[in-house]
């Protein structure tokens, strides 16, 4: 991002055949939000929207850091098998459904597959390949739901475990879900983590914006209003990296 025109910038850049990455035009608002001082100033955002490196694009450190946080991106495990070429044409619409998290359709139509005499041992190899993926996706997921519980921080628990619920519908994941979702609403000391949680999503939000000022206040609200709270723990190291 440059605080330069249009214009400029897009001379610069073509000008730069390494320059591959997009570059925007900013009147300089959003290099004010991100507290940058001097250009050029980078800054690597992960994945899940948290900046993990500031610095200069030319210091050497921006490609390992860039490649580390592209092997940090989790592979879809359907998608994978969607790219084998020898898979089963048969499996590729309940392959659609499961990167589209529709496993309950997943599953349903992989067992038509698997049941059906007249499958080749391939196709039913892929159909039980897809339910098994799905049945440890489902595990998987609710064992992520179970550590965010552990570290009391229940409003990430709970959501993961809504969308457990929702996408895995019929299934024993969603069944799980919905009972560990009660024990959840059921715990008094997770009440003040939810509220807390729900403020948090705020205040990440608005530093994935760029709002600092925002961020910081937010932040500073949580400390304030749940203290002794595993949230507010989380805010403060927060509000120290925004520092």
């Amino acid at each position: 991002m440059s605080p330069e025109s249009a214009e400029v910038v897009k001379r610069y850049v073509q000008s730069h055949k390494d320059m591959i990455y997009p570059v925007a035009a900013d009147s300089g608002e959003t290099g004010k939000a991100y507290g940058v001082s001097g250009v050029p100033h980078a800054f690597l955002i992960s994945h899940e929207g948290v900046v993990i490196w500031e610095g200069h694009p030319k210091s050497g450190e921006l490609s390992d850091k860039v490649r580390d946080a592209v092997s940090a991106i989790p592979v879809d495990p359907f998608t994978e098998m969607e790219r084998e070429k020898d898979f089963s044409k048969r499996l590729k619409s309940a392959l659609k459904d499961a990167i589209k998290r529709k496993f309950s359709s997943a599953v349903a139509s992989s067992k038509k597959v698997l049941d059906n005499e007249k499958s080749s041992e391939k196709e039913k190899s892929d159909a039980k390949r897809v339910i098994d993926k799905i049945e440890e996706t489902g595990k998987s997921e609710l064992s992520t739901a179970d550590s965010f519980s552990a570290k009391k921080w229940f409003y990430d628990a709970l959501e993961t475990l809504k969308k457990i619920e929702k996408d895995f519908a019929g299934l024993d994941a969603a069944k799980t879900a919905s009972e560990k979702i009660k024990e959840i609403q059921q715990n008094e000391e997770a009440k003040e983590e939810i509220k807390a949680g729900k403020a948090l999503e705020k205040a990440k939000k608005a530093i994935e914006e760029g709002n600092r000022t925002a961020a910081q206040k937010a932040l500073e609200d949580i400390i304030k209003k749940f203290p002794n709270t595993a949230t507010a723990e989380r805010a403060q190291e927060l509000l120290k990296q925004l520092k």
